[in-house]
C-alpha cells in the first residue's frame, strides 16, 4: 500500500515539473516584451529605464480609453500627464504649462512651436486618432531648439504594423448633453484608416472629421463659445510613407494637416447697466431671421 502511494506521488511530481518549466518559460518570454523606448532625450533610441531625465509615456491604450470622453489633445494631456497643467478649454494652450514652464511640442521629432508664439496652439495640431503614443520628457533642454524650458512633449504618430498589402479600420463616435434634448451639445467623430506593406515600403493614411457641440453647463445653460471649443469642426489628415533600407536604416515621409473652425448658432444678448441680469449666461440660439 505504501509503495503504491509512493508511485502515485512520484508520477504527479514528474507531471508537475514540465508544467512549472513551461510556465516559467512563458513568464520569461512575456517579460522580455516589456520595453519602452524613448527617442526624445538624446535623439537616439534609448530604453526608458536608462534615461537620465524624468520620462512619462502615454501609451496607445491610455489614449484610446480617455479619448472616448476627452478627444481634445489639450484636455487629454492635462488629464494623463503628471505635472501638466489642465486645459483652459479654449483654442489657446498658452496657459497650459509643464511644471509651471513652457514646453516644446514635437510631432515625430519635428518642433511645432515658433519663437514668436511658443506653446500657443501647438498642442492642437493633430487628432488623437492619428497618435500611437506620447513621450513627455521633463526638464529644460536645448536639443530641439528654444521653448523647452519645462520639457518636451513628443507626439509619435501611428505606423503600419500589419504585414498585409491593404488593411484598415473605421471608428464612429457620438456625444450629446441630453439624449432626449438632442439640440444641445450634440457632436460626432468619424475616423478612417488604411495601411499596408509592399515589400520594403509601408504606408498609413488616416482621416478624421469631427464636430463638437455647444458647451453646456450643469444647469443646461449655454456657455460662451468665444475662444472656446464648442461648435467647432475639426479635420485631420495624416499620411506616412516609409522605406526600409536595411534592418537598422529607414527613411520616412510624413504629412500632417489639421484644421479647426468654429461655426456657432449662438449670438450674444445685450444687457442693461446697472440692471442685474436674470440669468448667468446671455447666449441664446440664433433665430431663423438672423
Amino acid at each position: 500500500m505504501k509503495t503504491h502511494f509512493f508511485q502515485k506521488s512520484l508520477a504527479c511530481f514528474a507531471l508537475l515539473i514540465p508544467l512549472q518549466m513551461q510556465a516559467q518559460r512563458h513568464l520569461q518570454d512575456s517579460t522580455f516584451q516589456l520595453h519602452d523606448v524613448v527617442i526624445s532625450t538624446t535623439r537616439m533610441p534609448e530604453a526608458k529605464q536608462n534615461a537620465a531625465a524624468s520620462v512619462t509615456i502615454i501609451d496607445h491604450q491610455q489614449l484610446e480609453a480617455v479619448s472616448k470622453v476627452a478627444p481634445d489633445m489639450s484636455t487629454l494631456l492635462g488629464l494623463l500627464a503628471p505635472g501638466m497643467a489642465l486645459s483652459s478649454n479654449t483654442t489657446s494652450s498658452r496657459s497650459q504649462t509643464l511644471r509651471g514652464r513652457s514646453a516644446l511640442v514635437l510631432i515625430d521629432g519635428i518642433p511645432q512651436s515658433t519663437p514668436l508664439r511658443s506653446t500657443d496652439r501647438d498642442i492642437r495640431t493633430i487628432d488623437v486618432a492619428a497618435i500611437d503614443h506620447i513621450e513627455i520628457v521633463k526638464g529644460s533642454t536645448a536639443l530641439y531648439g528654444n521653448g523647452a524650458i519645462g520639457g518636451l512633449i513628443n507626439i509619435i504618430t501611428k505606423k503600419n504594423s500589419s504585414a498585409k498589402t491593404l488593411a484598415g479600420q473605421t471608428a464612429i463616435a457620438g456625444s450629446t448633453y441630453n439624449f432626449f434634448r438632442q439640440s444641445k451639445g450634440q457632436g460626432y467623430r468619424l475616423n478612417q484608416q488604411l495601411y499596408g506593406k509592399l515589400r520594403n515600403m509601408d504606408y498609413l493614411v488616416s482621416g478624421t472629421f469631427g464636430r463638437t457641440g455647444s458647451s453646456i453647463d450643469g444647469d443646461g445653460q449655454f456657455i460662451s463659445p468665444r475662444y472656446g471649443l464648442g461648435d467647432t469642426y475639426t479635420s485631420n489628415a495624416l499620411v506616412t510613407l516609409g522605406y526600409q533600407l536595411s534592418p537598422k536604416n529607414r527613411i520616412e515621409l510624413m504629412y500632417n494637416f489639421y484644421r479647426s473652425l468654429q461655426d456657432t448658432p449662438l449670438i450674444p444678448q445685450g444687457g442693461k447697466i446697472p440692471q442685474k441680469p436674470g440669468h448667468r449666461h446671455h447666449w441664446q440660439p440664433r433665430s431663423a431671421g438672423c
